[in-house]
């Protein structure tokens, strides 16, 4: 997304969750987070990484269920352009998987870790 549509819009966007904080679960993570975004009416877009997406596998689906945008950003969360074009294949496929099987849906978007990004990842 480049531009909104209109002045004074914006776009939330949440990186590299979901998480759980273990000490006080609700509380400065994933369902924290999506419970002040419902309580406020506002929608935002959370970028899942695949490997939290295995520790919290719950999350991506309470969040999808509550009108929420899921997208992917990778399984690892290395720089791509760090990694072969058969290891970017398998980080898409594998966090695409596992967004599939929590909200029946693929993912329409990407975002990269770090904005590290090249003709191979493009």
């Amino acid at each position: 997304i480049i531009t909104c549509p209109g002045q004074n819009q914006w776009g939330l966007t949440y990186d590299d969750g979901p998480t759980v904080n273990e000490a006080a679960p609700g509380t400065d993570d994933t369902a924290g987070l999506r419970s002040h975004l419902d309580s406020a009416g506002l929608k935002a877009t959370f970028f899942i990484v695949g490997v939290n997406a295995v520790r919290n596998p719950t999350e991506i689906a309470a969040s999808y269920g509550s009108g929420h945008h899921i997208c992917a950003h990778t399984y690892t969360h290395h720089p791509l352009t760090s990694l072969t074009n058969e290891q970017i294949v398998a980080e898409f496929m594998y966090t695409e998987s596992l967004i599939f099987q929590q909200i029946k849906k693929r993912p329409l978007y990407f975002r990269p870790p770090y904005g590290d990004i090249d003709n191979r990842v493009r």
